[in-house]
């Protein structure tokens, strides 16, 4: 087979510059999809009932950043602020109507599909990718779905997709207006680690890329550019980080959810990580870790070592009983974890982490049979099921695809790459970021990557693909 010039490949991925009968098909449907997503009642659960409602109805009530329902409203440095003020902003317009924040959040869900568009045509990507990947984003329901919730996952996407388009606009500008859409860039980053703090490595991955794939920078406008991100995202921090100083006497900048990775359960942590590959453990083993009435056993398709699985329950029933892993559980956790890496390192850092992300990310098709279940009262059949679950399997296999595509050919999309990278870090990391909503933030981008996927399997033939000198997008 003769590889096509790369001229002659764009010429096939351009198409017209109307938007293609399918993708107005896709947007009458997905329009259709979010209207019947916002007719069942908004119910407030979870986190978003723990947490972000009682802080942002706090701040409405003048109150200090309190999730505390009654005086004298000790203050929260586990959160950051930036969901909740959104909330209380939110609150304040539509006198506490949940609906309001559902329509806000329907509206940011699909600026977020305009901002990756926008950012494509900075990155030159070919037409009918664009195209693609905004059909996937008005059919898939997944962010849609999560624009009904009271949770902080489109706010998040939205600020991804903006500081994203800004790291474009910044890495392909001329000198004189390059360093103001650094700026930008910067604000937006801090803003996006203000809502979600595990934003942190998506922020670094997008900055190194973005100055990697800056037009002809020099030295000298490289270390400007990087000076004012940094000082940019600063300006944002650092007013709540010597909040949370002055309260905690600790510097956290972004709250201190991640001190539960150093404190007494940092051994218990590790010992989850070298195992857990499952979401579904994540209730038992991590939410409920310290509940009584919760005991899940530990069987062999967790952990095929028979003394471990016992030393690990009698661990935890300590734990339980005692209210804490401090002490004897955490000694036995760190004997656990330390000879989990010394005698499966293979198992333990490789096909662990590997099978943890790849389920997280397969197991998102969940959210849908949830939806399905509470909007209808009947639970989908085994044939919806294999269904949903199936196309959404065939949508990661094209957006791995489209990512070796990428990578192969060093193509600019690697900056959307960064997103995807630095939100699948989270499984790979860790044992307990096994939540498929963690990551959300990536799928506009893996709509990109899996329109890269369709167009590589039409126009390559398979056994030629991974051998083929492909051009860059």
């Amino acid at each position: 087979m003769i590889i096509p010039h790369r001229s002659e490949v764009s010429n096939r991925f351009e198409g017209s510059r109307n938007l293609p009968k399918y993708l107005w098909i896709a947007i009458g449907l997905g329009i259709l999809l979010r209207v019947i997503i916002l007719l069942p009642p908004v119910a407030l659960s979870g986190d978003s009932l723990l947490r972000y409602d009682p802080l942002a109805t706090n701040l409405l009530s003048g109150h200090v950043f309190s999730a505390s329902d009654k005086p004298p409203y000790p203050p929260d440095y586990f959160d950051t602020p930036g969901y909740p003020i959104f909330l209380a902003l939110l609150y304040g317009i539509g006198y506490g109507n949940l609906k309001i924040v559902v329509v806000a959040q329907m509206i940011l869900e699909l600026l977020s599909l305009f901002f990756l568009a926008s950012t494509c045509q900075y990155l030159a990507v070919p037409g009918r990718i664009t195209h693609l990947a905004l059909f996937f984003g008005m059919i898939v329901p997944f962010l849609p779905i999560f624009a009904a919730t009271i949770m902080t996952e489109v706010l998040s996407t939205f600020t991804g997709m903006l500081a994203l388009f800004y790291f474009a606009k910044a890495s392909h500008s001329q000198p004189q207006s390059g360093y103001s859409f650094w700026l930008v860039a910067g604000i937006l980053s801090g803003f996006s680690l203000l809502i979600r703090a595990d934003m942190a490595i998506c922020t670094l991955l997008l900055a190194a890329i973005a100055l990697a794939y800056g037009a002809k920078m020099n030295r000298n406008r490289l270390l400007i550019s990087s000076v004012v991100f940094l000082s940019a995202l600063a300006a944002v921090a650092v007013p709540w980080t010597f909040r949370n100083y002055k309260g905690t006497k600790l510097v956290r900048p972004f709250g201190m959810a991640m001190d539960q990775l150093s404190g007494d359960e940092k051994e218990y942590l590790r010992w989850l990580d070298s195992w857990v590959t499952d979401p579904k453990y994540q209730h038992a083993f991590w939410w409920r870790r310290l509940d009584p009435s919760v005991r899940e056993p530990i069987t062999a398709d967790m952990i095929t070592d028979l003394d471990e699985r016992y030393q690990a329950e009698k661990a935890i029933a300590m734990a339980k009983t005692a209210g804490s892993f401090r002490g004897k559980p955490s000694l036995i956790f760190s004997e656990l974890a330390a000879r989990a890496r010394s005698e499966h390192p293979i198992r333990t850092f490789v096909i662990v982490p590997v099978r943890r992300t790849a389920l997280t990310m397969i197991r998102m098709a969940d959210y849908l049979d949830a939806f399905l279940l509470k909007a209808t009262g009947c639970a989908p059949s085994i044939t919806s099921k294999f269904l949903i679950h199936g196309v959404w399997v065939l949508i990661l296999v094209l957006s791995l695809i489209g990512f070796v595509h990428t990578v192969l050919s060093r193509a600019r999309t690697m900056l959307l790459a960064a997103m995807i990278l630095g939100r699948i870090a989270l499984p790979i990391y860790s044992g307990i970021a096994t939540e498929p909503r963690y990551l959300i933030q990536a799928l506009p981008c893996c709509f990109v990557f899996a329109a890269i996927g369709l167009l590589t399997v039409r126009y390559l033939k398979p056994g030629r693909f991974i051998r083929a000198e492909i051009n860059p997008v």
